[in-house]
């Protein structure tokens, strides 16, 4: 019986049908970055530039321009300070602290 549905289906049509069966049942195979190593340099030391989705690089005009863009400090007008206390890693309530001055 499954002979005679495939000798009337055409040959571009099984061909098809099969390549949606493979394509549609297998999973995709994803790499696993690693992320546990030198978090500390994922925490920026100005919120305002942080949020704004890390864009300290573009608007590099303040006391934080020393961490996002070195360069920046030939266009400061006066002087400024930056001081930021963070609660690092909080999710595993270990008291570890960072500072940034």
């Amino acid at each position: 019986m499954a002979d005679q549905v495939f000798s009337r289906a055409p040959r571009w049509f099984v061909v098809a049908f099969g390549l949606f069966l493979v394509g549609g049942l297998t999973v995709p195979a994803h790499g696993q970055v690693a992320q546990s190593s030198a978090l500390f340099l994922r925490i920026e030391p100005d919120s305002r530039a942080a949020g704004m989705g890390n864009a300290g690089v573009a608007t590099a005009d303040n006391a934080n321009t020393i961490f996002w863009n070195p360069s920046g400090l030939a266009f400061q007008q006066d002087t400024q300070v930056g001081i930021t206390h963070a609660n690092w890693l909080p999710e595993f309530n270990a008291n570890l602290f960072y500072e940034y001055l």
